[in-house]
């Protein structure tokens, strides 16, 4: 623990004077001196809470050296905070940094100090993500003119972590290693049979969902959506017709008998269909939740004017029976979401009992009633057994298996050796 805290203050010690100096030479201008800060403010953080940690376990060993690299932060933290307030007093004067600037000039760069700084990219090592950090990384960065390529060098090692951060462990920060850190980057992950494998495989490998929901649909089409423009990225022919009928068999059956319904039967669907029909879909799903919520509030809200101050025990049992069932009347059935309660659905009773079951708890449904509503279930119960379930619940096999259990302990207990160990006892 003490050898980490200390390579993370001699880290830390170390950026902040690389910064001070980069200010006093006059070598950045402020928005590129606040980016810098910014990188420093996140390992900080990280050094306090090493530090937190340390002090906890040894005492105060670290507390000395600690305030001094506080002292050092917030003191490079007023002097950025400085730099960033624009001198508007002598605007045809030079800058802080020695740069001559006009009016005009002063105004823009007043705007940029209120734009938002974008977060860097950051790579790990995972080849599906290379692509996409490579162009992120070389618009942000290695196209600007204004930055040397020693700060260039520091970025890039700052965007990496993990295995890609490794890689670059054996160089030191100069302006003629960012070429070769590039380069050896590009060497390991810009194999291109191995990327255009691997978004393919991430296409094939999208989880199937077995339930329709707002999220899991949306994550398919944006996923495969992403690993096609990597695909294109990389100038490969893309057959979107075998992605269309892999994602067909992602879908649950229910979004799947939908889509089938839209199609011709001579005419295989495109990639924009499918998008286009599944984002509806969501649309559909998202207005029918925020429809049930608006009723049941109304329905709430109805309940407590009728009765604004009557709080007689009949009165609070009828507002319990209500809050009970408040969601138990949605027109939308659970399962296929369309206008009929879930036990009147046609395919929910295709299902087997056993999915039933899956579904009941994947919809968090009351297993006797097939609704939604909290407190005790008061509907009566299984009318083949009379347990606490809905009838399209019962398992026959269950029930069969338990009857026969029973006859079997019965014949146990009636056979003649049963009784004469029991005599012989």
């Amino acid at each position: 623990m003490a050898s980490e805290v200390a390579r993370k203050r001699g880290t830390l010690k170390g950026r902040l004077t690389v910064l001070k100096g980069l200010i006093s030479n006059n070598e950045v201008d402020p928005l590129n001196a606040s980016i810098r800060f910014e990188r420093v403010t996140d390992l900080f953080r990280e050094y306090e809470s090493l530090v937190e940690g340390l002090v906890n376990e040894e005492g105060n060993l670290e507390a000395d050296q600690a305030r001094i690299v506080e002292n050092e932060y917030y003191e490079m933290a007023t002097r950025i905070r400085t730099l960033m307030i624009p001198n508007s007093s002598n605007p045809g004067t030079s800058s802080s940094f020695g740069i001559p600037v006009g009016n005009s000039t002063m105004i823009e760069r007043q705007q940029l100090v209120k734009l938002p700084i974008a977060n860097l990219p950051q790579f790990d090592g995972n080849h599906e993500k290379w692509l996409s950090f490579k162009n992120t990384f070389l618009s942000m960065i290695d196209a600007r003119t204004d930055v040397d390529d020693l700060n260039k060098f520091l970025y890039l090692r700052d965007c990496l972590k993990g295995s890609a951060f490794n890689k670059l462990a054996l160089y030191d920060a100069s302006a003629e290693n960012y070429a070769r850190a590039w380069k050896t980057l590009t060497d390991e992950y810009e194999k291109r049979r191995v990327l255009i494998a691997k978004h393919y495989d991430g296409i094939i490998d999208i989880p199937s969902l077995t339930v329709a929901s707002s999220e899991g649909l949306t994550r398919i089409i944006d996923d495969a959506r992403q690993h096609i423009s990597m695909l294109e990225s990389l100038k490969v022919k893309i057959d979107k017709g075998m992605i269309v009928r892999t994602i067909e068999k992602k879908l649950p059956i229910d979004v799947r008998m939908k889509w089938e319904e839209t199609l011709s039967f001579d005419e295989f669907p495109t990639f924009e269909q499918l998008c286009k029909f599944i984002s509806e879909y969501v649309f559909r799903i998202n207005s029918l939740n925020t429809n049930s919520v608006q009723r049941n509030a109304s329905f709430n809200n109805k309940r407590r004017n009728e009765h604004p101050h009557n709080n007689s025990s009949k009165t609070r049992k009828i507002d319990s029976v209500a809050k009970t069932f408040v969601t138990s009347f949605q027109n939308n059935c659970a399962y296929c979401k369309n206008a009929h309660p879930i036990y009147k659905c046609e395919e929910f009773e295709k299902l087997k009992v056993q999915q039933r079951w899956e579904v009941v708890k994947s919809k968090k449904l009351c297993r006797n009633c097939l609704r939604t509503h909290t407190g005790p279930c008061s509907l009566s119960h299984c009318k083949l057994c009379d347990r606490f379930h809905n009838t399209l619940l019962h398992d026959e096999s269950v029930r069969s298996n338990s009857t026969r259990a029973r006859k079997s302990n019965n014949t146990n207990a009636n056979s003649p050796n049963s009784s004469n160990e029991d005599a012989s006892l």
